[in-house]
């Protein structure tokens, strides 16, 4: 079972990061959803809806209902001085038709308008939502657990895995979102996920670690990943085993200057 405080969104994050930032009982302009808007009031802030009222912080979401008017609002008062904060920095979202404009698009209109950046993000890449979840988690008393003991699971290498990697968390990179397997393998230092697998069942079994062996190949659970000739290629291409093997090698010749811009990968097909 879960309860209700057990449950964190970007929104959750972003009204108690705007409350750290202004007076208590500060006016904020709010632009976005309903539960944004309810998250503002729970910290005692005072929801505006126009730049005439004098906001001391802007905060802005992603909102699919949101209009030209929202959005000069919050240009205005930004430009008038206003904090501003934002939910999340994602340029894209997946929709049932297809990749839409994110939260990230919406706040470069503003940023466009204005010259200002958003002073913080609730969102990822930050870490601030999962250093935020931890501190909700110590409910009634409880011990906040460590970054050491928790697991940063996402679907997005440049906002679920970089915001692990900035708060020092170790992560799960699941392979049913946005991110593919050649994403992965050419990913930089900063965007690497400590873990890999399909989707959320890999929680439930042991991951074998990756070794490389004495002729330079790298193996992972029984399967190994080659690099020859200007190709890598694999044992398996159905194995996640096997792209683990593959994403250390490629890792491992980046790290070591070696570009792979011009090299073969392995085509995977992890759903066979």
């Amino acid at each position: 079972d879960v309860q209700p405080w057990q449950v964190i969104t970007s929104s959750v994050v972003a009204a108690r990061m705007v409350a750290r930032h202004v007076p208590a009982g500060a006016r904020v302009l709010v632009v976005g959803a309903d539960h944004l808007r309810d998250e503002v009031a729970k910290q005692g802030l005072v929801i505006v809806d126009n730049a005439k009222d004098d906001p001391a912080a802007v905060i802005q979401g992603w909102y699919p209902q949101m209009t030209w008017q929202q959005m000069a609002e919050a240009a205005y008062a930004v430009e008038a001085g206003a904090r501003y904060f934002v939910t999340n920095r994602d340029l894209t979202i997946p929709r049932e038709q297809g990749i839409a404009p994110g939260c990230g698009s919406m706040i470069q209109a503003v940023i466009n308008a204005t010259g200002v950046e958003p002073i913080a993000s609730a969102g990822k890449p930050e870490s601030a939502m999962y250093d935020e979840a931890r501190m909700l988690a110590a409910h009634d008393g409880e011990r906040m657990v460590s970054v050491a003991q928790s697991l940063a699971i996402g679907d997005r290498l440049d906002t679920d895995i970089e915001a692990g990697n900035r708060g020092g968390y170790d992560s799960l990179l699941v392979l049913t979102g946005v991110t593919d397997e050649r994403l992965l393998m050419c990913a930089p230092a900063a965007l690497r996920p400590t873990y890999i697998a399909r989707d959320l069942r890999g929680l439930n079994v042991p991951h074998p670690g990756v070794e490389r062996l004495a002729d330079g190949d790298w193996r992972c659970g029984g399967m190994t990943a080659t690099w020859r000739d200007g190709a890598v290629s694999v044992s398996d291409a159905t194995s996640v085993d096997a792209l683990r093997a593959a994403c250390a090698l490629i890792w491992d010749r980046m790290d070591n200057g070696i570009d792979t811009a011009g090299i073969a990968l392995p085509q995977f097909h992890l759903d066979d």
